[in-house]
C-alpha cells in the first residue's frame, strides 16, 4: 500500500468525518461527522435513501 486515492472522496458532510464503516453485506457504508450527522452511502458514493440522520453527539464511532 502507498496511500494512493483509488477513487474520489464522498461529498455531503459539512464538517470533518471521523468515523467510516462498512456494513456487514458489504455493499454499503455508515459515514459520522462532527456537523452531528450519519450518511449513508452505497460502494459508488451515492446517498442511500434519504442518506442523512441527525445525530444529537459528533459522530465519533459507527458500526453495524
Amino acid at each position: 500500500l502507498n496511500g494512493t486515492p483509488i477513487g474520489q472522496p464522498f461529498r455531503g458532510h459539512d464538517s470533518t468525518v471521523w468515523s467510516v464503516a462498512f456494513a456487514p453485506e458489504g455493499q454499503s457504508i455508515v459515514s459520522g461527522s462532527s456537523d452531528k450527522t450519519l450518511r449513508l452511502w452505497d460502494l459508488n458514493g451515492n446517498p442511500i435513501g434519504q442518506g442523512v440522520i441527525k445525530c444529537c453527539g459528533m459522530g465519533v464511532s459507527k458500526s453495524f
